[in-house]
């Protein structure tokens, strides 16, 4: 999701590049809502998915993003416990990157 930031800065996007750290800081903090703000964000009129950027690299980072935090959501609401393997889906964070 930091690359996806650093990538929308680059391309001028101030809106979804603050709205990316918005979410990233607060699944920094551990706050669900991050992970559920980045999966509703790909919904709905204009949303991500509207964007059509024709950056690959943009479209690939934002797709692994996606697939981590739909990840951490499915794991959330399997058992309840996903405070516990929070850390472990956060480093796989990292290792996207």
């Amino acid at each position: 999701m930091e690359r996806a930031t650093v990538l929308f800065d680059g391309r001028g996007d101030k809106r979804w590049a603050a709205s990316l750290r918005r979410f990233l800081g607060a699944i920094k903090d551990e706050d669900f809502s991050g992970v559920q703000n980045f999966l509703e964000a790909f919904g709905g009129m204009g949303s991500i998915n509207d964007l059509g950027t024709g950056d690959k690299v943009l479209e690939q980072t934002l797709s692994r993003a996606f697939v981590i935090a739909d990840e951490i959501r499915r794991e959330r609401f399997a058992d309840g416990g996903w405070l516990h393997r929070f850390a472990a889906a956060r480093r796989a964070l990292e290792n996207h990157r």
